[in-house]
């Protein structure tokens, strides 16, 4: 059993890759968590199987990109919401004066 959690350790969980690997784990320690991994990819990890998995520095990197344009899409969201709201409010206001 060892023996194939170390084979499996040797290609990234996500796209099969066997160029550039980090464990899962350190992945999710910094640069995104295993939640937006779930998000993202559909697939549940465990936090004992973090231990064994391993990702590529392509996916490590798509995952990091996608984690922030979500990451930026929700904080803009409360701006743009009150922006359409000022606006819906101004053309409100120029209907009424005419």
């Amino acid at each position: 059993m060892g023996e194939s959690v170390s084979e499996i350790s040797n290609i990234c969980r996500f796209c099969l890759s066997q160029d550039g690997l980090i464990p899962i784990s350190k992945a999710t320690a910094s640069l995104f968590t295993i939640e937006d991994v779930e998000h993202f990819t559909g697939i549940q990890i465990s936090d004992e199987k973090q231990l064994s998995f391993a990702m590529c520095e392509n996916c490590c990197k798509t995952l990091e990109n996608s984690t922030s344009f979500r990451r930026t899409c929700t904080n803009n969201d409360v701006i743009f919401k009150q922006l359409f709201s000022i606006l819906v409010e101004s053309v409100g206001a120029d209907i009424n004066l005419k």
